[in-house]
């Protein structure tokens, strides 16, 4: 995205707020960790010094004294939208918070050229990262070159087009849209056309931020799991109808979709440089029923792809017992789905009248079965008891834990039978995806362990 404005440079500008006339002096920043924005008061008796009064003072509790959720800042004809505002410390010249001083207020969210106050709700966003136009493998720019009779390049087109979104779950209003862009370089001696797939969800009556977010989280977490190499998101843009681009005679010319700059979740708009992956498993395995089953699957079996999902983000910073201790968690908890979804009695129990998971090696018992004769491994009974014994050991303290050589390659077998199971219930082929265990990041790692 091009001509986006440096928040690392502090701007001084006017605060705004909602149904009011007049303006307050204020600077926002963008510190490298998150967004400030500093308003000088001149006493946490009145003005906007409330905000920061926390009890220096004993005040009335009223709208004045509360920090807005929303506020507008305008810098010169620039508009920042300034979303999930909160108290975030404030300096006084005197002791105890007498005489002026100022106040910060860090937003969840800094929306850039938004024209209205209303972008407390939303109703639509899009999202995209570095990984998304290989994963789904729906391209945008052809290229294409001419050769002459000793097979050099005459000529070359490249062309790009736009087109239609491809709907995945029109109840939720979430789409996959092949997009590009066009630049010339900054020496005027390049045109860049770089292909972008943004998700975007869509709908006609306003949400709340975090429903629209935890949709794209979703998908970008599947797609993180498939590689096992946690993605982040490159961009982030946001349409609240209410707000669309006007002439300045106020007719409607279009959307407003109107950049977002966060740090929860992180925008790294610099971070876009694509790096080929080896996926498990990829949007034409799965289509768009297996995305849908994907986003049910985090309702049905919510604990374990909560585990999943939090491997895949940090194992890298992550001990060996505590990642055992996870995919081991994991597993009970889709185990236990499995028996509960199948009703499988045998492997359950009674307490107090209320049926639990049975013994943990059923809770394998039950994985395993899922992969009749294609279980990736050599040995799925040694997996099953040293998984056992690893978990078991790690979880109570008076219990054996495994040898560090044990404990590492269970872990690995773990997780990988973790993501394959995934893949099956989202109809990828089993046959395909243990395929591909040679140049996943974790099957690599254990080959001399996978079933030929």
């Amino acid at each position: 995205m091009t001509n986006m404005p440096d928040l690392s440079k502090p701007m001084i500008g006017w605060l705004v707020l909602k149904d009011k006339d007049t303006a307050d002096t204020a600077m926002l920043y963008d510190t490298g960790e998150r967004f400030e924005l500093s308003i000088p008061f001149s006493s946490l008796k009145e003005g906007r010094g409330k905000w920061f009064n926390r009890g220096v003072f004993p005040l009335k509790e009223d709208e004045e004294s509360q920090i807005p959720y929303s506020m507008r800042f305008i810098y010169n004809n620039e508009t920042f939208i300034l979303i999930d505002c909160h108290y975030a410390g404030m300096t006084s010249s005197f002791s105890f918070g007498l005489g002026p001083g100022t106040g910060k207020i860090v937003p969840t969210y800094v929306v850039y050229g938004g024209r209205t106050d209303e972008y407390d709700q939303i109703n639509g966003m899009r999202t995209n990262c570095a990984d998304m136009v290989q994963w789904f493998n729906l391209p945008s720019t052809e290229c294409r070159s001419t050769l002459n009779d000793v097979g050099r390049c005459e000529s070359v087109d490249v062309h790009s087009e736009v087109k239609d979104p491809l709907p995945i779950d029109k109840e939720v209003g979430l789409y996959v849209r092949p997009t590009f862009n066009v630049t010339m370089s900054p020496m005027k001696n390049a045109v860049i056309s770089r292909q972008n797939v943004d998700i975007e969800t869509n709908i006609d009556d306003v949400e709340e931020w975090s429903k629209h977010l935890e949709i794209h989280r979703e998908v970008l977490d599947l797609i993180s799991i498939t590689s096992w190499m946690s993605e982040g998101f490159t961009d982030m843009t946001v349409i609240c109808k209410s707000d669309p681009i006007k002439t300045e005679a106020g007719t409607v010319i279009d959307d407003r979709w109107a950049p977002v700059f966060s740090y929860k979740p992180l925008i790294d708009r610099k971070g876009n440089e694509y790096c080929p992956k080896n996926f498990l498993f990829d949007f034409s395995d799965i289509g768009s029923e297996g995305i849908r089953t994907w986003r049910k699957l985090n309702t049905d079996c919510g604990q374990g792809m909560s585990v999943l999902r939090h491997l895949d983000q940090n194992h890298e910073h992550m001990a060996i017992e505590t990642l055992t201790m996870l995919a081991g968690m994991a597993l009970e908890c889709v185990g236990w789905y499995i028996v509960q979804s199948e009703q499988q009695t045998e492997r359950m129990k009674k307490r107090s009248g209320k049926q639990q998971a049975g013994p943990y090696s059923k809770m394998l018992d039950a994985i395993i079965e899922k992969f009749e004769d294609n279980f990736p491994f050599i040995d799925a009974d040694k997996w099953k008891m040293d998984m056992r014994n690893t978990y078991m050991g790690d979880k109570h303290p008076d219990a054996q834990s495994s040898d560090f050589q044990t404990m590492y390659e269970v872990t690995m077998e773990g997780m990988i039978i973790l993501r394959l199971w995934v893949g099956l219930q989202l109809g990828a082929s089993i046959g395909q995806m243990r395929e591909r265990l040679n140049n996943d990041k974790i099957g690599k790692s254990i080959r001399y362990l996978l079933k030929e």
